[in-house]
């Protein structure tokens, strides 16, 4: 049974590391019993997600929405055992303030030919936000041609995350594979540290190690799960 989905769009996923950063440290005692980090041949990754939801249905009922308007969300990429197997998911970052919505505007540029004599034109994404007076973006620019997520196992390890943990509850979320680019630009430009504190915007003051646009499709969530931890988590050190 379904209790939720909607059409996620043009994801951005940025992963910063964070495999020796005082963020990780201070936050590995914090998580929910249970659930521990995830990595990707050793190394542990903050992900940062642009991305554009539309036509979301809630038991069948749709959202009435103006305007689709485009999101951000920060994770951290956990996993927690379940008998032989593991369950991959991620924890969301909650805002200080409100949650950021943004403009999505979309353009193309003249690219070239690849290895197979195949044209591609370079997409350029941006996101794009006002706080006050100030102007913050998340601009990224894909290069060549779209590949099965299959192709690429750092994209899986960032877009392939099926729970979402919460508390004490833990959601399914599933979609058909996912197409996606490798991106040749990313520009970053937002205040991390007044929406999620000092810690994250001392990890996104570098530059990311993996950056992936993922063209999207359909998501649908499944029934929240309870039992996993007693206890509630912070995301905040």
């Amino acid at each position: 049974m379904n209790l939720a989905n909607s059409y996620w769009r043009h994801l951005a996923f940025l992963g910063f590391d964070i495999s020796n950063s005082a963020l990780r440290s201070s936050l590995s005692a914090q998580l929910p019993r249970g659930i521990e980090w995830d990595d990707y041949q050793g190394t542990h990754y903050l992900t940062l997600v642009g991305f554009l939801p539309s036509k979301t249905r809630i038991l069948g009922i749709p959202l009435w929405q103006a305007k689709p308007s485009g999101r951000l969300e920060l994770r951290l990429n956990v996993k927690r055992k379940k008998g032989s197997g593991v369950q991959r998911g991620f924890l969301r970052v909650t805002e200080r303030g409100k949650p950021i919505r943004a403009f999505v505007d979309i353009h193309f540029e003249e690219g070239g030919i690849d290895g197979m004599g195949r044209p591609f034109s370079n997409g350029v994404y941006q996101y794009r936000w006002a706080e006050g007076q100030k102007n913050y973006h998340l601009t990224v620019k894909t290069e060549g041609l779209p590949q099965p997520l299959s192709f690429s196992p750092e994209a899986q390890f960032l877009m392939q995350r099926p729970w979402i943990f919460r508390r004490r509850w833990a959601t399914p979320l599933t979609h058909k594979e996912w197409f996606y680019w490798d991106m040749s630009e990313t520009a970053l430009a937002l205040d991390a540290e007044a929406i999620w504190g000092g810690s994250y915007a001392a990890v996104m003051a570098q530059s990311p190690a993996l950056s992936f646009l993922a063209k999207g499709s359909k998501v649908e969530w499944g029934v929240p799960r309870l039992g996993y931890t007693r206890f509630p988590y912070r995301t905040h050190p």
